[in-house]
């Protein structure tokens, strides 16, 4: 089990609950990542990054709204 300075913090950003479910399942499973937040849109997802700002993103790039590639 990796110590907790060795776990990547992610933060989920997708408008469909599902899909986001199963890419933290898929992402915790291996025990070396970490979901900290989960987002239904690009906006709600920046506000998730100012509380607690995440290693790494995982950003759906087609959502209503602000898009992924706007997002970055």
């Amino acid at each position: 089990m990796p110590s907790a300075a060795d776990v990547i913090t992610c933060l989920l950003i997708d408008d469909h609950p599902p899909l986001r479910h199963g890419v933290r399942v898929g992402l915790e499973a291996g025990g070396d990542a970490r979901v900290i937040a989960e987002a239904g849109s690009a906006e709600t997802g920046l506000v998730a990054i100012r509380a607690e700002p995440p290693d790494v993103a995982v950003v759906d790039y087609q959502m209503p709204g602000m898009n992924g590639i706007d997002f970055v």
